[in-house]
């Protein structure tokens, strides 16, 4: 159970945030607009990026907007199932804790 419990964490801190549609549009471009443009500095380049996805038709924006919202979904996922482990983890540390205290009262009362 300890080893499932470390992965689940593990990938909700490598997802710290829920990228935006613009976000995820500028990774997937960056290296062309990059690669067609090599003589320009960083700035100029997220305009151009800026630039394109302001331009950009509704179909791009909503597969950028479909892809950001699953990203949410399996994020929301992570942190439930993290939240979860933490909860089990927690339960199973009272009743040992109740269970270490009746030891002690009985072993006290001999």
């Amino acid at each position: 159970m300890e080893p499932a419990k470390k992965e689940t964490v593990k990938n909700v801190k490598e997802d710290k945030t829920i990228q935006l549609p613009f976000t995820l549009y500028c990774s997937d471009n960056f290296q062309k607009v990059k690669a067609e443009n090599p003589d320009l500095k960083m700035a100029q380049v997220k305009k151009i990026l800026a630039d394109q996805w302001t331009a950009a038709d509704a179909d791009t924006k909503a597969i950028y907007e479909q892809k950001a919202k699953d990203q949410k979904e399996c994020y929301k996922d992570d942190v439930e199932a993290v939240f979860k482990v933490l909860k089990e983890q927690k339960e199973k540390k009272e009743a040992q804790d109740e269970s270490n205290e009746v030891e002690d009262s009985s072993s006290s009362l001999q």
